[in-house]
């Protein structure tokens, strides 16, 4: 078991499916504006400046990424549980029991003690994975809101469904 949570291993899940059919995946979606917003500010290797350093792209490469996912999804029924950041951060027990039940493994309690659980990590956020659970990350787009009307235009469609589903999961819990 493995995570890479780099942002366009998306292109990659039919390659992944044909080497490891009987994989399991996690797909963790975030709202589209913090997620841009995010991948916008950190630093990365040169390949995603070709999407990122241009918001009206980055947004257009984000509505790629969802039709990818939507078709990833359908020809990939029951592969792919697609988990939401937010109810992750809010419900974080929860929603990690069924991530450890979908890929098959049993309940550890040591899951839920993020400080001592991660060996080694190789992201942007490393620091954070030995942190507790925050949800500052969450709805912070809107403190950029009035340098994004370029992303938000593009996006608007994908943020409007996207917080339709964080509604249902609220009324749902």
């Amino acid at each position: 078991h493995f995570t890479d949570k780099m942002p366009h291993n998306f292109v990659r899940l039919g390659i992944i499916h044909l080497l490891f059919p009987k994989a399991k995946l996690i797909h963790c979606e975030r709202h589209p504006l913090d997620n841009a917003v995010s991948l916008f500010t950190n630093s990365m290797r040169q390949f995603h400046m070709s999407y990122k350093s241009d918001l009206r792209r980055l947004g257009l490469y984000y509505l790629q990424y969802k039709q990818l996912m939507r078709h990833y999804q359908e020809v990939l029924p029951g592969k792919i549980l697609t988990i939401q950041y937010e109810d992750l951060v809010e419900n974080t027990e929860f929603v990690s029991r069924k991530m450890i039940d979908h890929i098959g493994l049993d309940w550890e309690d040591n899951v839920m003690k993020r400080e001592t659980s991660q060996k080694s990590v190789k992201t942007l956020s490393a620091w954070q994975v030995r942190q507790p659970v925050y949800q500052s990350s969450a709805g912070r787009w809107r403190n950029y809101e009035k340098h994004l009307p370029e992303l938000i235009d593009v996006l608007a469609e994908e943020a409007v469904d996207y917080e339709a589903k964080l509604a249902a999961l609220t009324a749902e819990n």
